[in-house]
């Protein structure tokens, strides 16, 4: 978690912290963090290239031991391109029949090895595939679910990247925090979408990240969307970069002091 990886660099966050230089310092190791992923041997190397290295090999462990070998897979070649897709495509909704349409012309699969293939991912808890969120299974089950990967590091290290990705990564890293919390969790779509939806037996907590301190108008008015489609919804939360405030019932938290604080999004 957060607090180990500031121990690994030397640094605590003890109270009062951002008040002082501190802040900006774990500021940069959030953007490390969200970088580098969360494996204790990345994290301890301090060489770039020996890093990518230990990624990629982990990448080729969960290819060919974790899930290769544990589930006799046959088609290593297709399990191979259906990770680097889901570890390419994190935050976006995943469908088998968008995927077979796309990689067919590629490779030989049919739409039940793929959704074999993706029990067994799962199975391995490298991704978690979040479903749509509807008090109605059938809705769930014909939605496309929204793909959350257990490591950026790994993900940074063989996706294919045209830019740093910074909200991308900061929206799995809540996402896969959230789940590791044993959360119920899902995302919701209306006329707009929202990114996280945390279920209680009680509750309703809506949940949007933009690492960024210039906010669109979408992520505010998606939230209230949100709140007016169902009566028991109990939170609103919108993570920045560094804006914490509360507007139109929104608690706006900078994703730095969640990731230090313990209470700072319900958990079941």
């Amino acid at each position: 978690n957060f607090h180990e990886f500031l121990s690994f660099r030397g640094v605590t966050a003890e109270k009062n912290f951002q008040y002082t230089h501190k802040r900006f310092k774990i500021k940069k190791l959030v953007d490390e963090y969200l970088e580098w992923g969360i494996f204790p041997e990345v994290v301890q190397e301090e060489d770039v290239v020996l890093r990518k290295k230990i990624l990629s090999e982990y990448f080729h462990l969960l290819v060919f031991r974790d899930i290769g070998e544990r589930f006799s897979v046959d088609n290593t070649d297709m399990l191979k391109d259906l990770l680097k897709f889901l570890f390419t495509d994190i935050t976006s909704c995943f469908s088998v029949n968008s995927y077979y349409k796309l990689a067919r012309q590629r490779i030989p699969l049919s739409r039940d090895t793929i959704s074999s293939y993706l029990s067994y991912i799962e199975e391995s808890q490298y991704f978690f595939l979040l479903p749509v969120f509807s008090y109605s299974l059938k809705v769930q089950k014909v939605n496309p679910k929204k793909i959350i990967c257990l490591d950026t590091g790994i993900r940074n290290s063989i996706a294919f990247r045209f830019s740093p990705d910074k909200g991308k990564l900061a929206e799995n890293m809540v996402g896969s925090l959230l789940k590791m919390q044993g959360n119920e969790l899902y995302y919701w779509k209306g006329k707009q979408e929202v990114d996280f939806v945390v279920k209680t037996d009680k509750s309703l907590t809506g949940i949007n990240v933009t690492y960024s301190d210039i906010i669109k108008d979408r992520e505010v008015s998606s939230l209230l969307e949100f709140k007016g489609a169902f009566k028991n919804v109990k939170r609103l939360i919108l993570v920045t970069s560094d804006i914490e405030k509360t507007e139109k019932g929104i608690h706006f938290i900078p994703l730095w002091k969640w990731l230090i604080s313990k209470n700072a999004f319900p958990a079941a």
